[in-house]
């Protein structure tokens, strides 16, 4: 029997059976903040929505939370301590195991500078506050839909 025999008596597999399984995603997101109010919030706003919100109150116990879950998008006031949250952004970005994870940072300083700064250590959105939960929602939804 020669080559092109042998691969017609293969069994004929559905498209679907060749391809690899569809990774799943985490659909985990989590809040970091010093701010019980806003933690509460966010937390609230996400359960309407497909992800889950875990919380920390500072920035240390969130390096903990990404090393030990691997969300899928991190939430952080810009003014959570005690490491500085931009150097925060910065440890995740330059980590290959981490650079993917989507970085939102809450800020209620909204100019230019701020924005610059937010971009130059690799946050992917800048959110000013006050903020609604519909514009939350609908600016994380984008971010990720297009970062997925």
């Amino acid at each position: 029997m020669d080559e092109q025999n042998k691969l017609q008596v293969l069994p004929v597999f559905q498209q679907s059976q060749l391809l690899p399984q569809a990774k799943q995603i985490d659909r985990t997101v989590l809040v970091i903040a010093d701010n019980p109010a806003l933690l509460v919030t966010i937390q609230a706003i996400f359960q309407s929505s497909p992800f889950r919100a875990m919380t920390t109150c500072d920035t240390i116990s969130g390096l903990a939370a990404v090393v030990e879950h691997k969300p899928l998008a991190i939430f952080a006031d810009a003014e959570t301590g005690p490491l500085d949250v931009w150097r925060f952004c910065a440890l995740l970005k330059q980590h290959a195991d981490f650079r993917h994870i989507h970085i939102s940072i809450i800020s209620s300083k909204d100019d230019v500078v701020a924005r610059a700064k937010a971009k130059a250590y690799g946050v992917d959105q800048f959110i000013s506050k006050p903020f609604t939960a519909e514009e939350l929602l609908q600016q994380f939804s984008t971010e990720v839909a297009t970062a997925v």
